[in-house]
């Protein structure tokens, strides 16, 4: 059976044998940017094709 105790323990050990690589993620004021212009080409497209 699988704890999160043992989660943690396997998590740890691949962490020693450097197995997990740092990862950039972008901030939240990016995120909202993106989900805006994600949304206003969303819209655009309805917009256009529906004519």
């Amino acid at each position: 059976m699988k704890t999160d105790k043992k989660d943690a323990r396997g998590i740890a050990q691949l962490m020693r044998l450097g197995w997990f690589r740092q990862v950039h993620s972008k901030s939240l004021a990016a995120q909202d940017v993106r989900a805006l212009l994600s949304a206003r080409k969303l819209i655009q497209g309805k917009l256009t094709t529906s004519r």
